[in-house]
């Protein structure tokens, strides 16, 4: 448990390389300063939303 107490759970991959990085991102969070937090989840999301918003063949998927 970290010192705030939340559980952090493993990323799992998605498979999709740009879902991934924006998600690994996020892990570790606890140990950055609070205020630092929305600015985090905010860039995740942006990425994220990026990732949806792309064309199908645009999206490289991870075989493996």
């Amino acid at each position: 448990m970290s010192e705030a107490g939340a559980l952090e759970e493993p990323v799992v991959p998605t498979g999709h390389s740009g879902a991934d990085r924006a998600l690994a991102e996020l892990e570790g969070i606890s140990s950055q300063p609070v205020a630092e937090h929305p600015g985090l989840y905010q860039r995740a999301h942006d990425r994220l939303t990026d990732v949806l918003e792309a064309p199908v063949n645009a999206v490289p998927a991870h075989h493996g």
